[in-house]
Parts: structure tokens; sequence; C-alpha cells
């Protein structure tokens, strides 16, 4: 039986991997190639795996940050150049040296893989004499003043003897004659003798220095005897750097103050007036051990100081203070907010709020701010005040999130006394039904005094509170919905609580008020003290309105609700896998390529001890929604680094760093062969890697997404890591878990009887196209199918068995891919239309390598983009998440094989240079969803909302109709030896009318012959066949239509061309009577506003508003689009048909080039009206004879006939 699914109804944006699709580029339409080509083109031999490899490990060695991991800052630019010297010759590139005082020694270190911080290269100064002052320099251009800068440096001495400065790194501002213009920045060093430590600090350029010209920086040697080195410099800027929001540092335990230069990243120490003293208090703390202090004995205005990067959004704020003898006529202790536009100036008054003055004990301070629509981009300051005052004050745990954007969530609001304001009752079902509860004697409160309820004498009815919060969404948008609940002592349901009792409701709605995607549904249990029920999810595209419930299903007893909230979290940080997935492609290079490079294995090392320290998480995720089991201990990695937001992602971030720890392992241990990993570190990984299969298998949920390729990778990482340990038990257990189900895991034998999973991985394939397979969202999606067929050819070729199921199921899954892909490489929708979806760094290709080797099947015509890894858009960050799939193209790659498949079913015609495919939308089966020949395609067009091919007419109102073809139809389908034949009858009731459509294909050529029948009197002003819509060619999209002697532009929102032939890039079109070409705007009609013109190609939508994260609209967006059409009438007066009247239209595809003709002999009943007694088409190798109802087919080379 098939395995039932769990409906999480959850999006989440990049679940598995980054998408890097077109960012941020607009096409012009006369310049708009797909850039697609075969992937076997793009990865011919193995060599050129390796080579993408290669330039990967480069990547990774220049990108890797000192302390091992890939992630900091991973969307700025370091513009610091040859930062870790690893360029020059006799000296560093874009580096000098400059001496101040004495003669320094200088020294150019090219070759020490073991003492230089990244790479093999260092700069050294050396001094004997205690005036000795000098610099290695470089300087920068392009910095932005008013903007704040993050600069690092590595330094390590011996024998520093110093009473100044000692070592130092200075950052001058500097006019074009090389002057300085403000005060330098200086970051001091220990003396002594030390190994590498950081410099780092904050660099805030002044806003006003409109004569800016450069900025250098110099790391020196101050005043010292001894030798100082420095490697791994960086100057970024952190408004391109931040990548999450909030501010950062808040709780103050990691906190260390830089008094030289009044840091104590990532705050600053500021002093306005008076003179204070900062300082981290290791005895104070509201939680944890540590809080930020300032003491002063004189007034003084002094704060903490931090720029946070927030969005134009509302936000709430709070901190906790504590005071001693503060004495203050004026502000005393606050917490304030400016706001500062891209030059530092302000945009608005600062927002204070004020804590009280004397001795307190630990007190929140807490209010709300907007932040202003002309605040530039991380340039909101929150500054933690001693204002104007004397005395002490500490700070703890300060805290910004999203306000809730809810009305009268503390339901203190009434206008009516009866009815909390902004909020509605309903009660469709019961008896009796429930009624609504208003308290506002604070009897029910969780806090104020007032507080909404639900009282049922019977458990058959329903009611609940609800309010529709209208806003702007992006797809992925997390929310939080969340309140205050507690029951009576006597609360029971129909059922144990699981399904109803108290529940908490989110619907997504269109502007209509219809669904745009199921609904997110929780219960809880029933308690008489205070609880909290709540749901994590993300916003459908689409989404207007967000509704939300609180309610009581189908059970007695009484639920007071207070304190709703609606919030958006703050959702930050990068995917913990990405270090570790970066350290098993050095491994794999590494053992690839000698297992000799000291720079490769060092750098492999680094990123194995970063991920164990920093990256590897046993405390539960602050969201709980997808375990089975709490507070396991078991290792896990978070999808979120600072583990905020929706928790779903943790499943497949951490089936990706078992799948890489297992590369590590197998690469990076081989016994008898030298050893990449430290013995402590081989050790450690073990134990991580065990943990985290377990945490997969049975503290997670099973495959929370519902995404069948993260559970088989799962199975991947688990039998990997069973061969790697020799592990045999381990081993049995994946397998098992695939094939059957493991009692005792998330996946068992049997069905557990609450609708969970069971029964192995495998019983998650659905029935398509006559073939078992694994889908995402109950659909074959054209991006992650990739991904389970690819995880399918890692097991088989981990047991090397073809009778395995790992390989059957890999192969039928294959067949199937084989089936839907066109004949030049598109493979159109999926449970996304998507078809720009994806290149060869994104989508995971080496399953279709591995199947086409084994099975013949011509996977390798799969079209993809050409990157270059060498982009700065594959930052190390994304090279690391990656990195599994990039390891595997090359360790399993195959010869590819295979040619263009023959098929002549109810889902696909396809033969040679011609492919149809018709299963639209997975029902579908009487209409095209595309059409490709001699390497150009056609796919569905959009007539008034409608998709599809079909009758497109104009009724006698001079409104224009499609017929959009249903699903219901009989298909008829045969072959001869040179031909393929199918036929498609369908009936509509709209204009009354049977019509039979005929596809006949050569492999060269393409017929679409399409036959009506009136069934009764039918007047009409014009009748044409909708083709569909011209839409890429072999290598670019479809732009411009010739006739012979005038050309369309289809980048143009009007105009037409017709033509009994047409041309378009390498295709030749033929229409009897005669063919249309129409140009089309849709743009009054997007529901988002975003650039290109996807009226004129449907890249970038998708079938339905929740599949997927890449697409920009849904086709439900699209109302019209530009159209081919054979027109058969066009008149301005009504054209009629009597009852039994029937007409043809026919289409022939060819190749530009080709000189085959062919003839239409109509016999006519009524050639004013065109309607016939019979037809024949005919070219030199076949004859097509039509009297309705009945055909003969003729192949005139094998004098073989089908008959209809």
């Amino acid at each position: 039986m098939f395995q039932p699914k769990k409906y999480i109804h959850k999006v989440l944006g990049c679940v598995v991997m980054l998408s890097l699709l077109f960012q941020g580029t607009s096409y012009a339409a006369t310049d708009y190639a797909h850039g697609k080509v075969p992937i076997k083109d793009i990865y011919p031999t193995q060599q050129s795996v390796m080579n993408n490899l290669t330039t990967q490990k480069d990547k990774l060695l220049v990108g890797q940050q000192p302390d091992g991991n890939f992630e900091d800052f991973p969307h700025n630019t370091n513009i610091i150049p040859n930062w870790n010297f690893e360029n020059g010759g006799t000296a560093p590139t874009d580096w000098s040296k400059i001496s101040y005082a004495g003669t320094p020694a200088y020294t150019y270190v090219t070759n020490d893989v073991a003492g230089a911080q990244a790479g093999k290269r260092m700069v050294q100064i050396d001094s004997s004499a205690a005036s000795t002052m000098g610099a290695w320099t470089t300087s920068l251009a392009s910095v932005l003043p008013g903007q704040n800068y993050y600069f690092s440096v590595y330094y390590k001495t011996t024998n520093i003897v110093s009473t100044d400065r000692g070592v130092t790194a200075r950052i001058s501002f500097m006019d074009a004659a090389n002057n300085s213009v403000s005060t330098s920045v200086y970051f001091d060093g220990k003396i002594g003798t030390q190994d590498w430590s950081e410099l780092k600090g904050d660099v805030e350029i002044p806003a006003n220095l409109s004569n800016l010209d450069h900025v250098t920086i110099e790391l020196m040697l101050w005043n010292a005897t001894g030798s100082v080195a420095f490697d791994a410099a960086r100057f970024m800027n952190r408004k391109v750097a931040a990548n999450k929001e909030g501010p950062k540092e808040t709780s103050f335990e990691n906190v260390t103050i830089d008094t030289t230069n009044n840091y104590a990243i990532p705050w600053r120490l500021v002093t306005s007036t008076g003179n204070p003293s900062f300082s981290i208090d290791a005895g104070q703390a509201k939680t944890g051990t540590k809080s930020a202090k300032i003491t002063a004995s004189t007034a003084t205005t002094a704060s903490w100081t931090q720029d946070v990067h927030l969005t134009q959004k509302t936000f709430n704020i709070s901190t906790w203070y504590k005071t001693s003898n503060v004495l203050s006529s004026d502000k005393g202790v606050a917490v304030g907010i400016r706001f500062k536009d891209a030059n530092n100036g302000d945009v608005a008054p600062e927002v204070f709020l004020n804590g009280t003055a004397g001795t307190n004990g630990w007190t929140r301070l807490a209010g709300q701010f907007t932040v202003p629509v002309s605040t530039a981009q991380d340039h909101v300051e929150i500054s933690l005040y001693l204002y104007n005052a004397t005395g002490t004050v500490w700070f703890d745990e300060l805290q910004v999130e999203y306000a809730s954007v809810l009305s009268n969530g503390s339901f203190e609001a009434t206008a009516s006394g009866t009815t909390p304001d902004a909020w509605s009752y309903s009660a469709p079902e019961g008896s009796p039904k429930p009624t609504k509860l208003y308290d506002t004697t604070g009897a029910n409160a969780s806090s104020g005094a007032d507080s909404i309820g639900i009282n049922s004498t019977s458990n058959t009815g329903r009611a609940y509170w609800n309010q529709q919060y209208t806003g702007t969404y992006r797809e992925g948008d997390g929310r939080v919905f969340k309140a205050k609940y507690k029951t009576s002592a006597a609360f029971s349901s129909d059922g144990a609580q699981a399904v109803n009792g108290v529940t908490l409701r989110v619907n997504f709605l269109k502007a209509d008020g219809t669904n745009v995607a199921p609904s997110v549904y929780v219960t809880a249990q029933p308690s008489t003290t205070w609880q909290e029920i709540s749901a994590v999810f993300s916003v459908p595209t689409g989404t207007v309105k967000v509704e939300v419930n609180l309610g009581l299903w189908y059970a007695s007893g009484t639920v007071w609700f207070d304190d709703a909230e609606l919030i958006a979290p703050r959702q930050g940080g990068d995917m913990t896998d990405n270090t570790i997935g970066g350290a098993a492609l050095l491994t794999y290079w590494w053992n690839q390529n000698g297992r000799s490079d000291a720079d490769v294995q060092k750098a492999a090392q680094k990123a194995v001890d970063f991920y164990i320290n920093k990256r590897t998480y046993t405390l539960d995720n602050p969201d709980t929604t997808y375990l089975r089991t709490i507070n396991s201990g078991e290792y896990y990695n978070r999808f979120y680094i600072d583990g905020e937001g929706d928790a779903i992602g943790d499943y497949p971030t951490t089936a990706w760093a078992l799948n890489s720890i297992g590369q590590i392992l197998k690469y990076g241990a081989e016994s008898g062969k030298p050893q990449l990993l430290t013995a402590a570190q081989k050790t450690t990984l073990e134990t991580i890697a065990r943990s985290l299969w377990r945490w997969l298998t049975r503290t997670s949920i099973y495959n929370p997404q519902n995404a069948d390729n993260q559970a088989i990778g799962t199975v991947v990482g688990g039998l990997t890591l069973g061969k790697v340990l020799n592990d045999t038990a381990l081993q049995n257990e994946a397998i098992a878990y695939y094939n059957t189900g493991v009692n005792g895991t998330n996946n068992p034998i049997a069905d557990p009887g609450n609708g969970g999973a069971f029964g192995g991985v495998r019983n998650d394939r659905i029935l398509a196209n006559g073939h078992m397979i694994f889908d995402e969202k109950e659909k074959f999606d054209a991006h992650y199918g990739f991904y389970a067929l690819s995880f399918l050819s890692d097991l088989y070729l981990l047991v090397n068995d073809k009778t395995s199921n790992f390989y059957l199921d890999g192969a039928e899954m294959a067949a199937y891919i084989n089936e839907r892909l066109s004949e030049n490489g598109w493979l159109y929708a999926g449970s996304r239309h998507d078809e720009s979806d994806g290149d060869e760094g994104n989508i995971t290709y080496y399953g279709n390598n591995v199947f086409s080797h084994e099975t013949g099947y011509d996977l390798g015509r799969l079209l993809a983009v050409r990157v270059n890894f060498a982009d700065s858009s594959y930052t190390p960050e994304v090279i690391g998440h990656r990195a599994h799939s990039n390891i595997e193209m090359h360790e399993h790659f195959k010869t590819w094989s295979g040619s263009k498949p023959t098929y002549n079913n109810e889902f696909s015609l396809s033969k040679n240079n011609v492919s149809v495919y018709f299963n639209k939308s997975g029902t579908n089966l009487a209409t095209p969803q595309a059409i490709s020949v001699q390497g150009a395609a056609f796919t569905e067009a959009a007539v008034n909302g409608g998709r599809g091919e079909g009758l497109y007419y104009k009724d006698t109102n001079n409104a224009w109709n499609f017929l959009v073809n249903s699903g219901s139809g009989t298909n008829a389908y045969a072959s001869t030896a040179n031909y393929q034949v199918r036929k498609v009858d369908k009936t509509n009731s709209a204009i009354s009318n049977t019509r039979s459509e005929y596809w006949v294909t050569n492999g060269t050529t393409l017929y679409n012959i399409m036959a009506v029948k009136f069934n009764s009197n039918v007047s009409l002003k014009a009748l044409n066949h909708l083709v569909g819509m011209p839409y890429m060619s072999a290598a670019n999209r479809i732009i411009n239509v010739s006739n012979g002697t005038a050309t369309l532009d289809l980048a143009q929102n009007s105009g037409s061309i017709s033509g009994t032939q047409l041309t378009m890039d390498g295709l030749k079109l033929n229409g009897w009577p005669n063919l249309l070409m129409e140009n089309n705007t849709d743009t009054a009609n997007f529901g988002f506003n975003v650039p290109g013109n996807y009226y004129k190609t449907i890249e970038k939508l998708r079938e339905n508003p929740d599949e997927g994260s890449k697409a920009n609209f849904t086709w439900g967006n699209i109302k019209n689009t530009d159209r081919l059409s054979v027109n058969l009438i066009d008149s301005a007066s009504n054209v009629s048909y009597v009852n039994g009247d029937w007409v043809v239209m026919v289409m022939k595809y060819s190749a530009s080039g080709s000189t085959e003709g062919f003839t239409v002999t109509p016999t006519y009943a009524n050639a004013s009206k065109l309607t016939l007694s019979n037809l024949i088409v005919e070219d030199s190798g076949m004859k097509f004879n039509l009297t309705w109802p009945n055909v003969t087919f003729t192949d005139k080379a094998s004098s073989e006939t089908i008959s209809y």
C-alpha cells in the first residue's frame, strides 16, 4: 500500500540547495539566450568535473576565514587586494614597504605552509633597535564615507619589546595628495611572543569627508624590537556583509573591550560628554554571567552603541537594566534608537525609552519603534545610555523583534463591551453550538483585564475567534502566530486532543477570500494554568491575507485565550553544513590529487575543527515542532545558525552534514594511506556522524518537508557511514530503513496508526505515467527530482547490485524522466513550471550520468546553464553547501550513453527530433503541455486566464473565448514502421462540438490536425485552433516570426503576422487554411511587481503558489500571452454552422531548411464556411484521409495503414 503523506503545510525558501538563478539580471528582449546546453556537453569527461572541483577548491582556500569556516560575511567583498599575500614574486603584489624610523628589516615569506595563517605566504618586520618604526602598506579606493567597515588582520610575534604601541594596524583617511583628512584608527596588538592572534574591529568612515580619496592600511612595527608577522588582512563593508536582522552579542557573554579604540565588537563605546568608565562586569547579569556597565562620577552622557540591520518595519525592543546611585535631572538611563541615511545623517529624531534613576534591581525597559522609509540598510543605531547622569548602570539581554501585526491582541480594546475590537466570532457547527465568552473582569486574563473564550456543552461543535491581516508577503516570509490559553478542569474532545480540542489555525487567503494553500493547524492539551499555543510557518506566495483563528473544535468545556501575537521572528545566519561540506570537497580533492597538498590539508583540518566546535548542536532548536523526542542530546545541524525561526530545515541540513562527514572519513582517513585528519578529528567525526544518523531516524519526525530526496539522502549518509566504519549493523539498518522501515525509528515497518510514515523510504513513491517515482509535494519536481535520482545512484553503487531496490527504483525513475524529457532536452513543468531553475552548480546531475550509462536512456540531453564556478556568485559557503553533489559527480562519473527515446503512449509522443508531452498537471492527457520539433519548442498559451491549446473563437458579441481542454477525452495511438499517430477525441458543450485531434510524426516533422464537428447550430465570427506559444529554440528564446515579407518582433506588446508559412529560428511552420501569430501584453494583470516580460516566455512560472521557492509568481497571475493559431475563419459578420457541419485546421512543423512540402485537398460541403465532406493531407511519406469520423492513415514506404 502507498504510504500516507504527512501534510505539514509549510513552505521553506531554499529547503535543500541555495539557488543562483539569474540573480538581479534583467535580459533585453533582443538578447535573451537561455544559455543552456546538454549536461553531457557540460561534463563530457571525468576530467572536466575535476577541473570544476579544482576551481572550487581554489575559491575555498582563498575564501576560508582564519578560524576555518566558510560562512562569515558570506555576501560581502574583502576589498584589500592580495589579502593573504599569496600573489607576488620578490614582493607581495599590491603591498609596499614604508620606513618611518630606524632601519626595519622586511621579509616576504613565500613558502611557510605550517607557519602562515592563510595559505603559505606572509609578511614580516624585524627590528634590533627600540626606535624602529616601519610598515607593510596598501591603499584602498572606493571606500564610502559614512559607512561602517570591518577590519581584521592576523599577527604573531617573537620577542617584541616596546614601551609604545609595539605592534599595531593603522587605518588612515587620505585625500588625493595623500594628506590625512581625519584622525587615524589604530588596532594595537600585544608585545612579547605569541602565536597567531587577531587585530579586529569596526572602522566608521566619517560622513563629512568630501575630500576623501583613499584609505591606507598599514601593518606596523611601532618603536619596538623583535619580530612580527602579518597575514590574512580584511576590510569589508558591514552594510554589504550583514546577513541577518537584529543586534548581535546582546547578552555580552562574548564581548571584549578594546579601550584604545573604544570598541567592544560589535559595540562601539561612545562618549558624548563627561568621563565614563566602560566595562564588562562578570559579577552582574540578568542571564548568563556578564553584563555591560557604565560608571561616571561627573555628569556624563555615554553609551554602548551598535549599528543594526533592520528592514523598514515596526519592531519591539527591550532590555534589562540595573542601577546604583544614578542621579540625573535628565533621562538618566535610556535606550536610544537613531535612524541614519546613506550619508550618516539623521532621518528622524532619536527615539528614547527612559528608565528610572536611583538604585534599582534588574528592571525591564521595553517599547516599540518603526524604521522610517528613508533609513539606509544596516544603519539603525541602538544605544544603551547613561544619559547626563552620574552613578552606575548595567545592561543585559537586549532584544529586537518584529512587532505583532495583530490588532488588539491583548483583547483590552472594546467599543461594545461585549466583543473585543478587531476580532470576529464564528460557530459554524454544533448541537448546541459553542458560545462566545468575553471577560473584562481580569478573572480569566493572562495579562491586563480582558480575555476571550469559548464554551461548549457538547463535543459536536466547533467555534473560533478570528482576525485577518492584509499585508505584502514575499514567498517564505517567516511568521509565528501564538497565544496564551487555559481550559476548565473538565475539558474533553472526541479524540485525545491530537486533532481536536484547543486549536490554533492559520489560513492563507487570496483577495477573494479563497485559500491559496492548505492551512496550518495545531492543537494543544488542556491545562488549567496558562500555557502557550503556537505555530511557526512560512507564507506561501500569492497570499494577500493571513487569517488567524483561536478555537475550540469538537470538545466540551471552556477555553480562554489571551495575548495573541502574529509576528515575524528574526531569521538569520547560514546553513550549518556549509563548512563541513567545504571540508569534504577539500578532502576529496586532496585524495584524488596525490594526498600530499599541505595547503589543502591544512584548510580541511581547520574547517573540520570549526565545524566540530562551532557548527554542531545537541541542544534542541527552540522550534520543536518537528521533533519526536525532546532533549535527546543527539547531534544535529541547524538550518539557521542562531536557531531562530522555522526549524523545518534542520532535517536536510543534518542529512547533508552526515553525507559530508562520510565523505571526509572515506577519503581523508583511509586505512594504510596518508591521513588528512588527525586521530582526534577522526574519532570525533565518527561520534558526531553516528549521532546525526540517530537524530535523523529517531529524534526528528520523518521527512518533515515531504521532500523525498532528503529522506533518500539520509539513507545515503547512513549507508556510507556504515561502509566507512565497516559497521555491518549500521549498513543493514540503512538498507532496511529504505526498503521496509525499521521498528523503533520514525519510519517503522508497519503503520503506527497515527498517519505517520511506515514501510521504508521507498514506500513514499507515487504512481506517475505508469511509473513509481519519488516526488516532491505529490508531483515530479524538475529541480529536486534529480537529487532523488542522484541519491539512488549513490545507494546502488554502494551496494553494487542491480537486483537491489536502489537500482530498480532509480531505473524506473530514469525511465519516467526520459519519457517526459523533450527531444531537445527541455523538462517542462513538474510541480514547478520553471525550466530556468538551476544550473550545473545548483541541480544535481550525477544520477543522470549513472543511469544513462546503466540503462541506455539519453538523460544527458537535459539542458542546464553552463556557469563559471570562478564567478563571484559561487561563494565559499555556496560551494560548501553543494559539495556533496560535486564530489559524487566526479567519483561516480561514467561514459554518457543512450539515444533519443521513442514513445507513443497516453503520456508521450516521441521519435527522434520530435516530441509531444501530454500529461499536463498530472491529469490532462488530451492537451499537450509541450511540443518540441527540431530543437524549437512551444508550450501552453494563456487566454483570459485559461491555459493550453485548443479552440479559440469569437462569438456573435465579438467576445473572444477559449475552450480549455479538460482532462476528459479518448486517446488512441498506433505506429507504423516510419510513423507514430495519436488521436484524441474531445467534446465541449460551450459551442456544442466534438473534436478529433491527430498528431502524426516520422521523427523529422510533426502534423497537428484538428477536426471539429458541430453538434448543434452555432454562429461564430472567428474560429482558430490555438497551437500555443512560441517558447525556446535550441539556442535562444524565440524572438522573431517571419512570413517571408514581414517580421514580427515577439518582444513587442502588440502586432500580428499571418501567412500559410511562418518561420521562427530553426523552424518552419505551415498551416491550412492560414496561420496567425499575435503579440500580447499582460502587464496590468500581474499580481507581483517583477522585471521581465514573463508573458513572453513562461520561464520562472510554476503550477501552484506553494510549490518551490524559485519562481517569481504563478500561472494564476498570467491572463494572456503571445499565441500562435491556425486561422479558419475571421469574419465581420456571423458565420452559421448547423448540426453535423465539420471543419479542419492543419499545422505542420518542420526544420526551416526542409524542402519537403505537403498538400491539403479539401472536398467542401460548403466552401463559404469551409465545411467539408472529405479532407486529404499528403506528402512524400504519408497520406491522411479524413471523412468524418473516419480516418485512414497510410505509411507509403511500408504500405502499412492505420484506421480510426
